[in-house]
C-alpha cells in the first residue's frame, strides 16, 4: 500500500529515470470511469432480476490435487508398503528369502559376477541398443 501511495520513492530506486506518472488526472477519472460504470451495471443487473442466483455447488479448484488425489495417492502407496513389508516378513518366515540371497552370493555365484567384462564388450551391447532405439524411431 505504501509503495502505491508514494510510488515515486520507488522510482527514485530504480537505475533509469522513470517517465509513468500514476496518478495524473487522466488516468485516475478512466479508472474511476471503469469502477463506476462496473458498480451501475452490477446494480441494475440486481435490482432488474437478470443477475443470476447463487448456486449452492462445491467448487473444485487447484486443492483438489493435493486435498483428494493427493490423499489417495499416499493411500495407495501406505497400502502398497504395507503388502510388501507383509510379503517379505512371510517369505522370511518360510524361508526363501533366505535361501535366495545365499544362492545369489555362494561362491561359485561370486566368482562369476565379480567377473571383470572388457570395455569393448560393453560398448558394443551401449552401441547395439542405440541403433535399436533409432531403428525404431525411423520406422514409427
Amino acid at each position: 500500500i505504501f509503495i502505491g501511495m508514494y510510488p515515486w520513492l520507488l522510482y527514485s530506486w530504480l537505475p533509469a529515470p522513470v517517465e509513468y506518472i500514476p496518478y495524473e488526472a487522466t488516468h485516475v477519472i478512466a479508472q474511476l470511469q471503469l469502477l463506476f460504470f462496473a458498480a451501475l451495471a452490477f446494480c441494475w443487473l440486481k435490482l432488474s432480476g437478470l443477475y443470476p442466483p447463487e448456486l449452492h455447488s462445491v467448487n473444485i479448484d487447484a486443492e483438489w490435487v493435493y486435498r483428494r488425489l493427493g490423499l489417495r495417492a499416499v493411500q495407495a502407496a501406505l497400502m502398497t508398503g504395507t503388502y510388501f513389508r507383509t510379503e517379505l516378513r512371510k517369505r522370511i518366515q518360510q524361508g526363501t528369502v533366505v535361501s535366495r540371497i545365499s544362492r545369489n552370493w555362494h561362491p561359485q555365484t561370486v566368482r562369476w559376477l565379480s567377473h571383470t567384462w572388457p570395455a569393448g564388450s560393453m560398448v558394443l551391447w551401449a552401441v547395439g541398443l542405440l541403433g535399436l532405439i533409432l531403428l525404431s524411431y525411423y520406422i514409427r
